[in-house]
């Protein structure tokens, strides 16, 4: 069973960065034309086909924000009367906020329709005139680093009035000050795309910044 602390000290943890927007679909391409036949019997191609047009590229995604920082106030002072056998002080949070993801690129656009070229041009152009290939993919959204723990912890001051013989105390500040984690970057779009760069996660309160414990008597 865990040891329930007899002070506890809850700092502040950075905001979750914004994710990226993903983005839409790019624009499809024009579709081909037939050709256009005229002249005595509309034996003339008088105007050439066209072959159909290769689908736009998807919009990339957009980049995500970076965690917030954590916080946690410089110091605070506990009264606590009388104390004896395990004196435990717990901080908790004060962590990073996790970085903003990338939003994914956008599909690239459908190729256009191919069709049938008209008879008069056939000769000069065949008989059909392809489709277009699909876009390529946007390329995904960067993301962002988390934030970093609280640059320090929390100078805490007990203040009691008698204290047992063997009475114990311990500062638990494992739960204090991690970095946020790391953002993912968005996904490609697809074929021609790339994916966007991935964020770092971000760093924890330096080791020797963290909380500290003083036990004091109280002159009051």
């Amino acid at each position: 069973m865990a040891t329930v602390p007899n002070v506890s000290v809850v700092a502040t943890n950075g905001t979750a960065g914004t994710p990226g927007t993903d983005a839409g679909g790019g624009k499809d391409g024009n579709n081909a034309t037939a050709g256009v036949c005229s002249g005595k019997n509309n034996a003339t191609c008088s105007t050439a086909p066209t072959p159909a047009v290769k689908g736009g590229t998807g919009p990339n995604g957009g980049d995500g924000s970076a965690g917030g920082d954590g916080t946690c106030p410089a110091s605070l002072v506990f009264k606590v009367g009388d104390i004896s056998g395990e004196f435990l002080v717990e901080v908790v949070n004060g962590n990073g906020g996790k970085g903003g993801n990338g939003g994914a690129g956008g599909a690239g656009g459908d190729g256009g329709k191919g069709c049938d070229v008209v008879g008069c041009c056939t000769s000069k152009y065949g008989s059909k005139m392809s489709a277009g290939a699909t876009g390529d993919g946007g390329n995904g959204g960067d993301a962002k680093n988390g934030g970093a723990g609280a640059p320090f912890g929390t100078a805490i001051t007990i203040l009691y009035k008698t204290i047992a013989a063997g009475t114990t105390y311990k500062l638990d500040a494992s739960s204090f000050g991690a970095g946020g984690a790391a953002g993912a970057g968005g996904a490609s779009g697809g074929t021609g795309g790339n994916p966007g760069k991935n964020g770092n996660t971000g760093p924890s309160t330096p080791p020797n910044q963290g909380p500290t414990l003083v036990m004091q008597q109280d002159a009051s």
